[in-house]
């Protein structure tokens, strides 16, 4: 608690507090001037609680240390190790390498993930690049009712799915929830991909030449994604790309890695 004179020592500047209405700044200043007196004891007291809360604040710092260090050593020994999606089973890679995955609020290890090697790597592109011979030959209407079926389990598990962005990333409960918003919405259009890959026919463009458009799909696509934005990122990408035709590998980053494994789902 301090007295009237440690307020009134603003009265040679300008503060501002938030106004009524959302976007309005109220200004007001202060005008009574503090004596030589209220000043001295002013300076007093704040050198005194300065000391005091840095008195607090090194034994709070030393008691808590060890107690971090220690439950951060038994939650690595205990957290999941995430495994790969290659050719629809999840497997473990054979790595002795691995990155760690925070809880940003508490600084808890919740999983490790692997670093797969050259050869992981090759394994995976075969897989994807054998799987787009079918699935480019099956019907674009076959390959959207995947993504109906994609965009009913997102909204099943909508809560889970924001609820895991928060605790990998940090964000707020609502911005996850928005962005698994912003992820169903990009799979409501790719379920549109059948209206929109048509191609074009036209007769007679010349003396006997007619002029045909058809799209093909391209084949393996890979999609390197940041930590920003782990899920909306991920589905501005894959399933266009999967309606489309192609096959795709998914490479998140490491630390914000879990939304993409959901493998009871």
């Amino acid at each position: 608690h301090f007295p009237f004179s440690f307020s009134a020592s603003f009265s040679t500047r300008q503060a501002f507090r938030q106004g009524p209405k959302s976007g309005t700044i109220t200004r007001f200043r202060l005008t009574r001037k503090q004596t030589p007196r209220e000043k001295s004891e002013h300076r007093t007291l704040l050198a005194t609680h300065r000391c005091a809360l840095s008195d607090e604040f090194a034994r709070t710092r030393s008691s808590l240390t060890p107690m971090v260090c220690t439950m951060q050593a038994n939650a690595t020994s205990q957290v999941e190790t995430v495994p790969i999606l290659e050719n629809g089973e999840w497997i473990e890679p054979e790595t002795s390498t691995y990155s760690d995955v925070f809880n940003p609020s508490s600084g808890e290890v919740i999983a490790r993930v692997p670093a797969c090697g050259a050869d992981q790597v090759e394994s995976v592109v075969r897989s994807a690049t054998a799987a787009a011979r079918d699935w480019s030959e099956t019907p674009v209407v076959e390959r959207a009712r995947v993504m109906f079926r994609l965009q009913g389990l997102m909204r099943e598990h909508f809560d889970e799915l924001a609820e895991l962005i928060t605790r990998e990333h940090g964000k707020t409960l609502a911005e996850s929830r928005a962005e698994v918003v912003r992820g169903i919405e990009m799979v409501e259009f790719a379920c549109g991909i059948p209206s929109l890959i048509t191609g074009d026919l036209l007769p007679n463009i010349a003396t006997d030449v007619d002029a045909e458009t058809v799209r093909h799909p391209v084949g393996v696509c890979v999609g390197i994604t940041p930590y920003n934005f782990p899920m909306m990122v991920p589905m501005w990408m894959f399933p266009v790309a999967i309606t489309c035709g192609n096959t795709f590998i998914l490479k998140p980053v490491s630390y914000t890695h879990l939304r993409a494994h959901q493998p009871d789902s």
